[in-house]
């Protein structure tokens, strides 16, 4: 399982509801480097070319829905992890 935000945040919430998070890998999508890395596959995507001289693309990324599924379009979850659950907060 791959949690996207802040590591030690995360962490916090889950000692506080007593949840496990043994295995889990951690994105922050907030890293201005991983951000631009993936503005690029989004500037890559034939439906998204009209806008990369902004920097639309960067905000975009900001939420956690387009961050989330650039993600698995590029293929960065490991052993197996290929979906997307949205909407679990805590």
């Amino acid at each position: 399982m791959t949690l996207l935000g802040n590591a030690e945040e995360i962490r916090q919430k889950a000692n506080f509801l007593g949840l496990s998070l043994k295995g889990a890998a951690f994105l922050d999508r907030a890293d201005p480097g991983r951000r631009k890395e993936y503005a690029r596959t989004y500037y890559e995507l034939p439906q998204a070319q009209w806008n990369f001289r902004s920097r639309w693309p960067l905000i975009l990324l900001a939420d956690v829905a387009y961050f989330g599924t650039l993600m698995v379009h590029r293929g960065r979850p490991r052993r197996g992890r290929d979906g997307l659950v949205l909407g679990g907060t805590a």
